[in-house]
C-alpha cells in the first residue's frame, strides 16, 4: 500500500491521539479497577483498528468517486475509536468511586467492536455495489455521449444556412434522446455511428441536398433507437 500524504497524516494523528491518551491515563492518579484496565487495553486496540479502517477506506482506488464513497467507512473507524475512548473515560470516572467488575469493560468493548466490524462490512459492501452501478451507468451512456459530441462537431462544420436549421433540430433530438444504451440498441447505434460519419463528410463538403437527406436518415434511425429504449422501460 502506497503511503501518500493523506495516509501518513492519518497515521500521525492516530499516533498522537493514542500517545496523549496513554500518558493521561498513566499520569492522572485515580483508582483503576479491573474494568478500567480492560477499557484501557481495548482503547489502545481501537486506535490501531481505527487507523487500519481509515487507511482501508481510501485504499481501493485513487479515483474521486472511490474516495467519496470511502468517507462512510472512514467515519465508522473514527467513531469506533472515539466511542471506545469516551466509554473508557466513563468507566474510569465510575471506577474512581465504585469497583467496576472486569467483565463490564469486556462486554462494553466487545459490543462496540462487533458493531464497528458489522458497520464496516455493511458500508463497504454498499460502497462496492454503488461503485459498480456507477461504472455500469457511465458505460451505458458512453455511446449517446459520443453521439452528442459527434453531432456538435458536425454542427461546427456547417456553413450552409439551408442545412443549419434541420441540423440544429437533429442536435436537439440527440440531446434529449434516452441516454442509456443496451444490447438491443447496439445494432441501431452502430448504424447511427456510420450515418453520422457520412453526414460529417456531406456537411464538410457543403453538399446541401444530400446533407439534408442524410439528416433525415440519421433522424429516423435515432427515432427507431429511442423507440427500442422506450419499449424496455
Amino acid at each position: 500500500m502506497e503511503w501518500n500524504k493523506r495516509k501518513k497524516s492519518a497515521a500521525v494523528i492516530y499516533g498522537i491521539a493514542a500517545l496523549v491518551f496513554v500518558i493521561l491515563v498513566l499520569v492522572i492518579p485515580f483508582s483503576k479497577p479491573a474494568a478500567s484496565w480492560v477499557m484501557f487495553a481495548f482503547s489502545i486496540i481501537s486506535f490501531a483498528l481505527g487507523l487500519v479502517i481509515s487507511l482501508y477506506a481510501f485504499s481501493k482506488s485513487e479515483t474521486l468517486v472511490s474516495k467519496f464513497y470511502g468517507y462512510p467507512v472512514f467515519r465508522i473507524g473514527f467513531l469506533y475509536t472515539a466511542l471506545q475512548v469516551i466509554l473508557s473515560i466513563v468507566i474510569f470516572a465510575i471506577g474512581s468511586f465504585v469497583n467496576v467488575p472486569y467483565w463490564v469493560g469486556i462486554v462494553v468493548s466487545i459490543l462496540l467492536l462487533g458493531m464497528a466490524a458489522i458497520g464496516v462490512i455493511a458500508v463497504d459492501n454498499a460502497r462496492d455495489y454503488v461503485e459498480e452501478i456507477d461504472v455500469k451507468t457511465v458505460s451505458s451512456i458512453k455511446t449517446v455521449t459520443k453521439f452528442n459530441n459527434d453531432i456538435a462537431d458536425i454542427m461546427d462544420l456547417c456553413k450552409s444556412d439551408i442545412v443549419r436549421e434541420p441540423l440544429q433540430k437533429l442536435v436537439t433530438k440527440f440531446k434529449y434522446s434516452d441516454p442509456v444504451s443496451s444490447p438491443t440498441t447496439e445494432e441501431k447505434e452502430c448504424r447511427i455511428e456510420d450515418e453520422l460519419e457520412r453526414l460529417r463528410y456531406l456537411v464538410s463538403s457543403n453538399d446541401e441536398q444530400r446533407a439534408i437527406a442524410q439528416i433525415e436518415i440519421v433522424s429516423n434511425l435515432l427515432n427507431s433507437r429511442n423507440r427500442i429504449c422506450g419499449s424496455e422501460k
